[in-house]
């Protein structure tokens, strides 16, 4: 049985993207999605937790 995460969580991840320049992929874990987005950068991209 997993915990359930009721907060947004987010941490800077070591993985890095060329969107308009090299930054650090931001990670937020929020109910049962998980939201990437570069840093500094508005755009996400979310995966449902139950697909990965």
């Amino acid at each position: 049985m997993a915990t359930k995460s009721f907060k947004p969580v987010t941490r800077e991840s070591t993985a890095m993207v060329r969107e308009r320049g090299l930054r650090a992929v931001m990670v937020t874990i929020v109910g049962g999605v998980i939201e990437l987005r570069a840093k500094g950068l508005r755009s996400r991209e979310t995966v449902d937790l139950a697909w990965c």
